[in-house]
């Protein structure tokens, strides 16, 4: 079992946020280098972000649940190696965006909208992702230590959600 948190990104529009996760790390064989690694977790956009693209009462929060096939460089767990990971996976939330300024707007009508405040609009999002990790892992009497960086992919690539991060764990057997 393990706990993930990190520090990621919402690429679509470069909004810094937080990432935590808890999943686990099944190998296939006491020994392989092959392992399934589901995971779930959220990420949510910082709202105050130092981004002077960001407006108040813009946000972004998803869930997201993860189900990887890792490899590993080497068959012994307690030896750092470079793992590997690449799985499908579920993101679900929404974002909200500003549609328009304070302003005057001309309409197709030819009247004038006055707005006072900004609108915003808000989209839900449940789309399958491509999610993958590549990170330095070891276990050190049964603790399992990993530092690493990941991708989801829904729409764009490289990913809408980019994130460095360090993950601890407990290794049962």
């Amino acid at each position: 079992m393990f706990a993930t948190l990190g520090r990621g990104f919402y690429t679509n529009h470069g909004w810094p946020g937080t990432l935590a996760a808890v999943g686990f790390n099944r190998p296939l064989s006491p020994h392989s280098v092959l392992s399934l690694q589901p995971q779930a977790g959220f990420f949510r956009a910082d709202s105050q972000a130092l981004e002077p693209d960001k407006k108040p009462g813009e946000k972004y929060a998803v869930g997201l649940l993860d189900i990887a096939l890792a490899v590993r460089t080497s068959r012994h767990p307690e030896r750092p190696a470079l793992c590997f990971a690449v799985g499908p996976g579920l993101t679900a939330g929404s974002v909200t965006t500003i549609e328009r300024y304070p302003g005057q707007y001309l309409n197709r009508d030819g009247t004038v909208t006055v707005l006072t405040a900004p609108q915003y609009e808000t989209v839900r999002l449940f789309k399958p992702t491509l999610y993958w990790g590549l990170g330095l892992d070891a276990t050190i009497d049964r603790l399992y230590v990993q530092a690493g960086v990941e991708s989801r992919t829904y729409q764009l690539l490289p990913g809408e959600l980019l994130s460095a991060h360090l993950r601890l764990g407990y290794r049962l057997r």
